[in-house]
C-alpha cells in the first residue's frame, strides 16, 4: 500500500484529441465509459434517475442499440468498465454511488457482453441482459462513496476508487467465479469486504479504469487525471512512486466522470455529462 501526493510534470492532451458526439438523446449523464470487447464502439450509461441500461455506439459515435441488466432497478450507477477473463467480454456496472453516505451496501454488476450482431437485430427494442455475477460490498468502517470502477486483470479483481476531498482510496474487491464457493445470497450474488489497496492525494475521483495487459491505472476528476505506470515485476499491487504517476490535462468539459482505456492502451475515451452528450478520444504515450 502507497501512499504519495508528489506527481511528475502535467502532460496537455486537450489539444491531441478527436470529438464525436454519441447519437442517442437518452444519454444525458454519461457517468460511465468502457470500449467493446473487440473495439468495435463503446458503452456508456447515465447517472442516477434513468433504468439499469446501457447504450453502444461505433467509433464514430452512431447508436447501435440498448442493453437492459436483468435487475429491478439502478440506485445509483457510478462507473463501469470492460473487461476479459480467457478472452471472454464482459461489461461491470457500479452501483455504488453515495453522496449522503446512507446505503448499507452497494453492488457491482456483471454481464456478459452482447454480441454486436445481436444488438442490431434487437433493432429498437433493448436486450435483456442476464446477471451472470453479483458483489454486493459492506465496508467495516461504513459506507463509502465510491465513483469509480476498474478491473485489475493481473489481480484478477475489481478496484474502486473513493471520491473525497483531499485523498483517493482504493479498495480491491477480488473477482469470485461462479464455479468458486462462496457465501451466496443466489446463486450468483456475492457478500463481499473489500481491502485497502491503496491511497493517493487526488480529490473528488469520479472515474478509473485498466488497460487490458493490467500496467497502467488512470484516474480520473472533474479537471485532470492521473495516469499510473505499474512497477515493473509487480502483478498483485499498485505502488504510488513519483517516477510512476503523470498528471493528465484534459478537455475542458461540463461535468467529467467517466474515462477509459482503449483496447490497445494507447488512447483514453472520455465523455461529459449534459447534452449534447461529447465523447473524446485522446492519444497517450506509453
Amino acid at each position: 500500500m502507497g501512499i504519495y501526493g508528489h506527481f511528475s510534470a502535467s502532460h496537455l492532451l486537450g489539444d491531441e484529441a478527436s470529438r464525436i458526439v454519441l447519437t442517442c438523446p437518452t444519454i444525458t449523464e454519461s457517468s460511465g465509459v468502457g470500449c467493446a470487447g473487440d473495439g468495435w464502439g463503446l458503452w456508456t450509461h447515465n447517472d442516477s434517475g434513468d433504468g439499469p441500461n446501457l447504450y453502444a455506439f461505433d467509433c464514430h459515435g452512431g447508436y447501435l442499440g440498448t442493453v437492459r441488466l436483468d435487475v429491478d432497478n439502478a440506485t445509483d450507477w457510478e462507473d463501469m468498465c470492460s473487461f476479459q477473463v480467457q478472452g471472454k467480454p464482459y461489461l461491470a456496472v457500479a452501483d455504488t454511488g453515495d453522496n449522503q453516505l446512507a446505503r448499507p451496501y452497494v453492488e457491482i454488476l456483471v454481464i456478459e457482453e452482447p454480441k454486436l450482431e445481436s444488438l442490431r437485430s434487437a433493432e429498437r427494442s433493448p436486450l435483456v441482459a442476464p446477471i451472470v455475477e453479483r458483489y454486493r460490498i459492506n465496508f467495516s468502517d461504513g459506507p463509502c462513496d465510491c465513483e469509480a470502477l476498474a478491473y485489475d486483470p493481473l489481480d484478477d479483481s475489481f478496484l474502486r476508487a473513493t471520491k473525497e476531498r483531499w485523498r483517493c482510496r482504493l479498495f480491491a474487491v477480488r473477482r469470485i467465479p461462479l464455479s468458486s464457493p462462496s457465501a451466496n445470497i443466489n446463486r450468483h450474488t456475492r457478500v463481499v469486504s473489500p481491502r485497502l489497496a491503496g491511497t493517493v492525494l487526488l480529490p473528488l475521483v469520479t472515474a478509473a479504469d485498466i488497460s487490458r495487459d493490467g500496467r497502467q491505472l488512470v484516474l480520473g476528476t472533474y479537471g485532470p487525471a492521473c495516469l499510473i505506470q505499474r512497477a515493473k515485476g509487480t502483478a498483485d499491487s499498485w505502488q504510488f512512486q513519483a517516477s510512476n504517476l503523470t498528471m493528465l490535462e484534459l478537455p475542458a468539459r461540463r461535468q467529467g466522470e467517466a474515462i477509459c482505456f482503449s483496447p490497445s492502451g494507447t488512447q483514453l475515451y472520455v465523455t461529459t455529462e449534459g447534452t449534447p452528450a461529447w465523447a473524446w478520444r485522446l492519444p497517450i504515450s506509453r
